[in-house]
């Protein structure tokens, strides 16, 4: 929450003062805070997509026979 605050004080928004009072306090600022990149990370990327498709084929994939039938 802090962040999101120290990001609308920083764009220009305005902010009540207690907020800003409360910002000021604590020294936070928006760059404090790093900004998550779903697509940063090209392993974990991969990793995910096996994942979803393991998931799917178990799900929609094609069905095994099994021995009784």
């Amino acid at each position: 929450m802090s962040a999101r605050l120290a990001q609308l004080r920083d764009s220009g928004v305005e902010i009540t003062q207690g907020s800003a009072n409360w910002l000021a306090q604590s020294g936070i600022s928006a760059t404090d805070f790093p900004t998550h990149n779903l697509f940063a990370d090209v392993g974990n990327v991969i990793f995910s997509l096996i994942i979803l498709a393991i998931i799917l084929l178990g799900i929609w994939g094609p069905k095994m026979k099994s021995s009784s039938d």
